[in-house]
């Protein structure tokens, strides 16, 4: 098949493109392609030599952001045509909130089939709110003014202030008192959520628009600028069926990631769904469930049966480096 692998810059769309290796985790990924019955079309903003996903594609095209939504659009739809794609996997956020609802013809495109259900993920409150709708556990979150206001409501010190549509940590400050609120003048349309105390959680899941297939949890021992660098795949009924109602109500097709904490009430209470891949999807391929390849079977008309094995693998990463004459 034909694969068009979106925002191929960020550690995420490598994370995907890896799981089409068929070498291995432990191989070089120079050339990668060479090694791949699969066709690897990446694209991004940026032009290939100045991004280390290019690597991993047998060709990788530069398109308009997708905040340039007509450019971005005509951008995707040329290289679909021209490299003949048969599935599309949105790496970022804002692709994924694009592409959801508009009809690419003969793609498979892994996005829930409404924009509605995009945008319940990239905006934190409208997440906030639907968590609540299904009585799943969650911070406290609300809405304020770039001076940390709402109204006559507030939340105890110390609490979380971010962006609605964030991507990753970034805008992201604890406010310890009064003092510090000055931060949130820094963010554009901020909210503040209750602060939870606990184990960080991130769940890989693969949903087929209407039944979950596969859910691999993970603990974020150590995270940095937001990505997992030490992390441990782990197994919990009670985590594996809040993330099936949350997949199933939104109607995700494709993989996306539920985030969370575990807390010292020996509680899940959950925070973030993100309607793409993990940055670190490469601990659960390596947990024995290849997602993306799974994707090639249900865009080629297969019914996959649920799938609940899988190992108990630990990951621990470090810097590489790619070189351009």
């Amino acid at each position: 098949m034909n694969i068009l692998i979106t925002a191929m810059g960020s550690t995420t769309a490598i994370s995907v493109a890896k799981a089409f290796d068929d070498r291995g985790r432990r191989t070089s990924h120079y050339n990668i392609f060479r090694f791949n019955r699969h066709k690897i079309i990446g694209t991004d903003i940026l032009p290939e030599n100045e991004i280390a996903g290019s690597s991993f594609c047998h060709r990788c095209y530069r398109v308009s952001p997708a905040s340039n939504y007509e450019q971005y659009c005509s951008d995707i739809n040329d290289i679909v045509f021209k490299e003949k794609i048969d599935v599309i996997i949105p790496c970022s956020d804002i692709e994924a909130e694009v592409m959801a609802g508009q009809y690419i013809s003969d793609c498979y495109v892994c996005v829930p089939s409404t924009k509605a259900a995009v945008i319940t993920c990239n905006d934190k409150l409208e997440t906030y709110r639907f968590f609540n709708k299904l009585n799943i556990p969650t911070p406290r979150t609300l809405p304020t003014d770039n001076g940390g206001k709402h109204n006559s409501l507030t939340l105890d010190f110390p609490y979380i202030v971010k962006p609605r549509r964030g991507v990753s940590s970034r805008g992201v400050y604890t406010i310890l008192n009064s003092k510090e609120r000055c931060l949130i003048k820094r963010i554009e349309k901020p909210i503040i959520q209750e602060k939870l105390y606990g184990e960080e959680f991130t769940v890989d899941v693969l949903c087929d628009g209407k039944r979950m297939i596969a859910c691999v949890p993970r603990w974020r021992i150590e995270t940095k600028d937001g990505k997992s660098m030490k992390a441990i795949t782990f197994r919990d009924d009670r985590l594996t069926e809040y993330c099936k109602e949350i997949v199933e109500h939104l109607e995700i097709k494709g993989i996306c990631c539920i985030q969370g904490f575990y807390t010292k009430a020996l509680t899940y209470v959950f925070t973030e769904i993100n309607c793409r891949p993990s940055a670190t999807l490469v601990l659960t391929t390596e947990a024995g469930i290849n997602m993306p390849k799974l994707i090639l079977k249900l865009a080629a008309g297969e019914t996959l049966e649920p799938i609940t094995d899988f190992k108990i693998v630990k990951i621990v990463r470090y810097l590489s480096e790619d070189f351009y004459d």
